[in-house]
């Protein structure tokens, strides 16, 4: 016998509730929100095709699917474009990358509403766009100028070393280095970094290094929206140890007067004034992620140097100079290695700028990479370190003549006694 087909029933709006219901073909049939992304991304997407940029920059997670032609699109009912907005300028010229003009109108998440999947906050596609951007962090665009300034601090890192290096050969037949390819985790890049490219730091040294320690939370710039920022937790972080870096007794008792808002971390002992961030990643690691990761980290150690050219300001010295409060980060892989210049911009912006990638089994690459990472090392503890020296014994002194200003004012003089009597202003006249 033949079994009764079972009647379709047809009801108003079915055709749009499927829509919702059935699984979705981003090809044929982009959900509502994908179509204000695809449409503000193709705004943009004709200025970035004229871009070169590294791996660093463009492996975006969530970004593996193709932008539908316009036929393809769903209907104008269902979705919303996001607003075509007007690039904003500094008075100097420079640039203030934007994004869409809400994050909510286009996926519907709000800045408190949980995530849905069980990803850090850094590897969220629009991490970059909106947490960073709402709240002053902005990547540099790789076409634009870095400022005169930072221009001469990036060319001094490019110098030659007086100590010989690895020669051609010995980079190509580095069975370490280049088994890399090979496949790798990302525990294995940083032992092959901390072993073959970094030296060594002893107790002794002023330079001091800690590894996955968060940041203390005053590191960061304060927030500037409800869209939180990741707390920075970098593989390597490279700053002072107090003790060796600044062994003056006057020195010491100004950080004592400091606080402990000084500390890059909240663990002890911990480096103060840090300076150089890594990280790194293995054969499933994203690159774009640890990009994001170098923005936050860069970001904290410009803003811990920041305070302390804010409390120079405050000093009123006549011979106060501020310290260069840049810092360098690296994002680097089994072949790969990004290196990021980071400095604060105006009085609420903070940026980061793709300095270099370097293909690191290529031995012109390998070297000039190596010869940066020692140059930044060397600057940080002689040049940097010294700015930093000075301007602790400016506030010192200045402490002192304000002292002795203090103690040179002569006392004032007592009122003579008139018989009256003085009442306090809180005290009230009986009537």
């Amino acid at each position: 016998l033949q079994q009764p087909q079972p009647k379709r029933v047809h009801l108003p709006g079915a055709p749009f509730l499927r829509d919702f219901l059935d699984p979705v073909d981003l090809q044929r049939h982009p959900q509502p929100f994908h179509k204000a992304i695809f449409e503000w991304l193709e705004t943009i997407g004709t200025d970035r095709k004229r871009r070169c940029r590294p791996d660093c920059h463009l492996s975006r997670p969530d970004r593996h699917f193709s932008l539908p032609n316009s036929e393809e699109l769903v209907s104008r009912r269902l979705a919303r474009s996001a607003p075509i907005m007007d690039q904003t300028l500094y008075e100097d010229g420079f640039a203030i990358p934007q994004g869409p003009a809400s994050i909510s109108a286009i996926t519907g998440v709000t800045p408190n509403s949980s995530r849905s999947t069980e990803r850090s906050l850094v590897e969220e596609p629009f991490y970059r766009d909106y947490n960073l951007a709402v709240n002053g962090i902005y990547m540099q665009h790789p076409c634009d100028p870095l400022p005169e300034d930072l221009s001469k601090l990036v060319d001094s890192m490019r110098r030659d070393r007086k100590s010989p290096g690895p020669s051609v050969d010995e980079v190509e037949n580095n069975r370490e280095l280049q088994g890399l390819l090979l496949g790798a985790e990302a525990f294995e890049v940083e032992d092959y970094f901390k072993h073959h490219i970094v030296p060594s730091i002893e107790a002794t040294d002023q330079l001091q290094w800690s590894g996955r320690e968060p940041m203390a939370k005053h590191t960061l710039p304060p927030l500037q929206s409800n869209y939180k920022v990741s707390n920075p937790a970098p593989d390597l972080l490279y700053g002072y140890r107090k003790l060796q870096a600044f062994p003056e007794e006057r020195q010491q008792t100004q950080l004592i007067s400091m606080g402990p808002e000084l500390m890059a971390t909240d663990g002890s002992p911990s480096l103060i004034y840090p300076f150089f961030t890594v990280e790194f990643k293995g054969d499933s690691g994203n690159m774009w992620v640890a990009t994001n990761q170098c923005l936050g980290s860069g970001t904290a150690c410009v803003h811990l140097d920041e305070r302390l050219n804010e409390q120079l300001k405050q000093s009123g010295s006549e011979n106060v100079k501020l310290i260069d409060s840049a810092a360098f980060s690296i994002a680097m892989n089994t072949g790969l290695a990004c290196l990021f210049v980071s400095w604060k911009h105006f009085e609420l912006d903070y940026y980061t700028a793709h300095v270099d990638t370097f293909a690191l089994q290529q031995p012109e690459h390998y070297i000039k990479f190596r010869k940066y990472v020692l140059n930044i090392l060397d600057w940080g503890k002689d040049k940097r370190l010294r700015e930093i020296q000075g301007s602790l014994d400016t506030l010192v002194e200045n402490r002192k003549k304000v002292s002795a200003a203090s103690k040179s004012r002569p006392a004032p003089f007592d009122e003579p006694d008139t018989g009256c009597k003085r009442y306090k202003t809180s005290e009230r006249t009986q009537e």
